[in-house]
């Protein structure tokens, strides 16, 4: 297992990534403007010899209704899949929209099966793998109910899960279970904490400050042979801010108890 931390593609953050022995992930959020960066983060990695762990889409309506906000949300995957490729990542990150209020969990598989399959034609043939995030935004695939009907109609298939316990963790579900079930498909994990005080939710923090149990979690992903790349995910509070570096550091710090 390696780590890492999710950039804003700056300069700081490839040196703080080369310092620090870190690999970096680039998270694409609306405007997705950041796939027009392709020629700088390259530049960046030439001059300090990073690696780039994952590339991911988040918030992008695949499914919606509206015609134009589907085609450029569909538009935007083969891209992805394009900058991963060029800047050698070897997972991209993607939901498969929100839930359609009306429609059972079963018909939106259906609408999303036909541009998921052609996804992952394409990302096979760019020697990237493809996998879904499992948290809420823009994305009804979020839970095992949904994978177990994904998987089941692709058969053998090289789709993945990007792994957050906090979600599920979030939405009072089990995530070591879950990780448990489903570990062997998981290609790339992110590492924040959430802080939880009797029913109340505080904030998210840095990996070992909160309520997930990284031990044994990472226990579970070394059950699955996970070799991936567990990212820092700097989420709220002071730790978006001027602590940004030193939350990554304690998050990299707690986490390489179980990793050597």
């Amino acid at each position: 297992m390696t780590l890492g931390f999710i950039t804003n593609c700056s300069e700081q953050d490839f040196w703080f990534a080369r310092e620090h022995g870190l690999e970096l992930e680039v998270t694409i959020n609306p405007p997705f403007d950041v796939l027009d960066n392709l020629a700088q983060v390259v530049e960046l990695q030439d001059r300090y010899g990073v690696s780039v762990a994952s590339c991911g889409v988040w918030g992008a309506e695949y499914l919606s209704a509206d015609a134009a906000v589907a085609e450029t949300a569909r538009a935007l995957v083969p891209r992805l899949i394009d900058y991963a490729a060029e800047v050698g990542a070897p997972t991209c990150c993607i939901g498969a929209g929100s839930e359609q209020p009306g429609r059972s969990l079963s018909d939106q598989v259906q609408d999303f099966l036909p541009l998921l399959r052609r996804w992952l034609d394409y990302a096979e043939d760019n020697d990237v793998r493809l996998a879904l995030y499992n948290c809420h935004w823009s994305n009804f695939a979020y839970r095992p109910e949904a994978w177990e009907l994904i998987w089941d109609a692709l058969g053998t298939t090289s789709l993945g899960i990007k792994f957050d316990p906090t979600h599920p963790f979030y939405d009072g579900r089990c995530y070591l279970t879950e990780l448990r079930d489903w570990g062997s498909k998981v290609t790339h994990v992110h590492a924040k904490d959430t802080l939880k005080i009797g029913d109340q939710i505080i904030y998210d923090v840095p990996a070992g400050m909160g309520n997930i149990e990284w031990g044994r979690l990472i226990g579970i992903l070394n059950y699955h042979g996970y070799k991936g790349c567990i990212s820092m995910e700097p989420h709220s509070g002071p730790w978006l801010g001027d602590r940004r570096y030193e939350g990554i550091l304690l998050g990299v710090n707690y986490l390489s108890n179980f990793i050597l």
